[in-house]
């Protein structure tokens, strides 16, 4: 389930902590764009989130490729959540 933050990543040039501090209210299929607002870092015992390195949101522009990876990795979470229930 690593294969589509890291096409993710090679497609758009994110930041490890950024992909993985993304949330689903942070995709915007409607515009082929990924609002970037915050980071994941490790600490001590863990991880915490902070804001991005610049301190700043960005939108990133998904291509046909990255859009297509996003929409089949949120009908697999949504498929798994519907089978627990969730």
């Amino acid at each position: 389930m690593l294969a589509p933050m890291l096409l993710v990543a090679a497609l758009t040039g994110m930041r490890r902590g950024e992909l993985c501090a993304l949330r689903w209210s942070d995709v915007r299929l409607d515009t082929a764009q990924l609002e970037v607002a915050r980071s994941v870092v490790v600490i001590d015992g863990g991880v915490a989130e902070k804001s991005t390195k610049t301190d700043r949101v960005r939108h990133v522009a998904l291509d046909d490729v990255a859009r297509d990876v996003v929409v089949r990795r949120f009908d697999q979470v949504t498929a798994l959540a519907r089978a627990v229930g969730a």
